[in-house]
């Protein structure tokens, strides 16, 4: 009996010990892959993994929520009931607001190379049948396209042409990946990073080192083009070869030039960093639309906000960064 209770005392002492150990563990990096905003999406925290879970989760649940606000896609979605309405004034939530707020001031800054309204054509795209209007339909379409004929005013947004039709797609993930980023800071969460298909924040890494990520390489899928190191800060990357079809000899892909209607086609990548991932996201397509100079320019004049851009002359691919880039890059291919 003496020996049982002994068993039972000590079995309750290496619990105990168990326990202490595991609720006073370090935090490891915990990882969550899913697939939404029609990409996979990472959200890696720091912490101990039952709040980690709970934590990721909701960091998930948050970003479906915005998808399903902002998506073009999602049937009944609000952009989809934008541009499927027949009225001129449509209701909108705080969430749409707020976004189409942003890309008009960015519309601004960028003199119209980013332009949400650039969406009554590429709707008309089908990257997977091949499919891009041709140069009558474009004609037909590029009059609904001007950010210009949009406004939003206290809950709704009122369009000059009941026929215009916005697109966030070169805005949204960054947005959204802001919205995630700020989830998680306010549950105090400071160390990790989320990956939307490429587009990134990073927090503080756990390790004294910053992050190393690379870019990748546009014409060579898999490999790496050049290597940066960051750390609080997001990093989008928009290239051509994302989502495109060649037909022709020519490279038909989803970055628009608003003012011609057809894929800007004079950059190859442009990878930006900046604190916000929504400012990254619509900058690295304005600049891609912008030009190497143009664009470089414009990054030049905005204070901490920093691009790499991959230009492809004679098939030979070439590179130039903004006056602060060369702060973040360990190698280049």
């Amino acid at each position: 009996m003496k020996k049982r209770t002994y068993q039972i005392i000590l079995l309750l002492l290496i619990i105990g010990i168990i326990s202490i150990r595991l609720f006073y563990q370090k935090p490891n990096l915990y990882r969550k892959v899913d697939y939404l905003l029609g990409t996979y999406v990472e959200v890696a925290i720091y912490q101990k993994p039952k709040r980690a879970r709970i934590l990721a989760d909701s960091t998930f649940n948050l970003m479906r929520k915005y998808e399903k606000i902002l998506s073009s896609h999602i049937p009944n979605s609000e952009v989809y009931n934008i541009n499927h309405s027949d009225r001129n004034s449509i209701k909108i939530s705080s969430e749409t607001s707020d976004l189409i707020r942003k890309s008009e001031e960015i519309s601004k800054l960028t003199s119209g190379a980013f332009d949400i309204t650039v969406g009554k054509i590429c709707n008309r795209c089908d990257f997977v049948e091949n499919f891009y209007p041709n140069q009558a339909e474009i004609k037909e379409l590029l009059p609904y396209v001007d950010y210009r004929k949009i406004r939003v005013s206290n809950d709704s947004l009122y369009k000059e042409s009941k026929g215009i039709e916005i697109d966030l797609g070169g805005i949204a993930k960054g947005y959204i990946i802001d919205k995630a980023i700020e989830f998680l800071r306010d549950e105090e969460i400071d160390k990790g990073f989320i990956n939307v298909g490429g587009d990134m924040f990073l927090l503080d890494n756990n390790n004294p080192d910053k992050w190393k990520i690379g870019i990748q390489h546009p014409r060579d899928k898999g490999e790496i083009f050049a290597t940066i190191s960051v750390n609080n800060k997001s990093v989008v990357t928009s290239g051509d070869y994302e989502r495109y079809f060649i037909k022709d000899g020519m490279r038909y892909h989803h970055i628009i030039n608003p003012k011609t209607g057809m894929p800007a086609n004079d950059l190859v990548s442009v990878t930006v960093i900046a604190d916000k991932a929504c400012l990254a996201d619509a900058l690295s397509t304005a600049v891609f639309v912008m030009g190497l100079e143009n664009g470089l320019n414009l990054i030049d004049s905005i204070p901490d906000i920093d691009a790499f851009i991959i230009w492809e002359k004679n098939d030979k691919l070439n590179y130039k960064m903004s006056d602060g880039f060369d702060r973040y890059l360990i190698d280049v291919k």
